[in-house]
């Protein structure tokens, strides 16, 4: 073992090496080690209790007043706010693309190294969980805002680069409990109606594994 350390809450998330770097999140706190001595570089309040999201050698997290703010990885040091919102928990990054969503402005992305809003309030609906970015695509889970169909989710695919929907696909009345999505398949858990998975492109084609949905608590 080269080096150990404790850390705060007992309930950290899993850290992510990015570089030099280990960065983890640690209850309300964000802390970043050296990834080969351990020594701590430093530690933020800042990312809500979820998993890290790292771009361009920042950590990107929402100060307390809704706005993305960028954490160097090397020092610590805080951007100013960026013309982005964001709700910790809702966001990924993926080819120097920051996607986050807020309920405020639904999901946009953000190019870290322009600083510039590329696209904003795709869907048009609450993103309910972190975003999922692949290739030319990036991936939602949302609600629906209507009454009728109040309880349902939707999944959709935007364009990453103009926040145009690839497709769209309701997940009907069953609350979705995990998610994933990669460049060809979609698929989602539920505890009602087991796995179901749907192709990616144009538009989603669905089939049901033959799992019993008692298996999912």
């Amino acid at each position: 073992m080269r080096w150990k350390t404790r850390l705060l809450s007992g309930a950290a998330h899993q850290p992510q090496v990015h570089d030099d770097t280990v960065v983890v999140v640690d209850g309300c706190w964000t802390l970043a080690f050296d990834a080969d001595s351990g020594r701590q570089r430093w530690g933020k309040k800042a990312g809500g209790g979820h998993s890290p999201v790292i771009a361009a050698g920042a950590c990107f997290a929402s100060d307390p007043l809704g706005h993305a703010r960028a954490w160097d990885l090397r020092s610590g040091q805080r951007s100013a706010p960026l013309r982005l919102r964001m709700q910790d928990g809702l966001a990924t990054a993926s080819n120097g693309l920051l996607f986050a969503a807020h309920p405020m402005t639904g999901l946009s992305a953000y190019n870290v190294a322009s600083k510039a809003v590329l696209w904003s309030g795709a869907g048009g609906h609450h993103v309910t969980a972190a975003p999922q970015a692949h290739g030319s695509t990036v991936f939602a889970l949302m609600n629906t805002p209507s009454a009728t169909a109040r309880g349902q989710q939707v999944f959709a695919a935007f364009d990453a680069l103009s926040g145009h929907t690839v497709w769209s696909w309701s997940s009907g009345s069953c609350a979705v409990a995990h998610w994933s999505a990669d460049d060809r398949i979609l698929m989602r858990l539920s505890r009602h109606a087991g796995w179901r998975a749907a192709a990616r492109r144009p538009r989603p084609r669905q089939w049901n594994a033959s799992m019993a949905p008692r298996t999912y608590e």
